[in-house]
């Protein structure tokens, strides 16, 4: 019976980690930056290019709304997608395509407390 339980919330966890997730991806793609802080971790690793940090959420969303104010997304697309053996991370590699060029996007989430968090978010132009 404990099993059985246990087996039922992980996959509503799972579940409702992949709907916040598609929210995540669906903000990535439109550049709705004010939806990415939602899910932002307090100190977020950020790549854009050749510029990497770790930020606080503040200077995260600033950093973000500079790529977005200089690269208007167009479409994104997801390429793969994968989830710790413990279930409570999950990565993403999807290609962006802005006005001005394609990038890859890298993205690692954790699940921490009942909420999803962007722990890393890295846009690489693509060759």
């Amino acid at each position: 019976m404990n099993c059985v339980l246990l087996s039922i919330l992980l996959t509503l966890s799972i579940g409702t980690t992949e709907q916040e997730i598609d929210k995540i991806f669906v903000a990535i793609g439109g550049g709705d930056v004010a939806s990415l802080s939602e899910y932002l971790h307090p100190r977020a690793e950020i790549h854009v290019m050749d510029k990497i940090s770790v930020y606080n959420k503040q200077a995260g969303i600033k950093v973000l709304q500079k790529f977005y104010s200089e690269y208007a997304p167009v479409s994104y697309k997801r390429i793969h997608k994968g989830t710790s053996k413990a279930q409570d991370s999950l990565y993403s590699i999807g290609s962006l395509t802005t006005k001005d060029g394609n990038f890859r996007v890298y993205l690692y989430v954790k699940r921490m407390n009942d909420k999803v968090f962007i722990q890393e978010l890295r846009f690489d132009r693509d060759a």
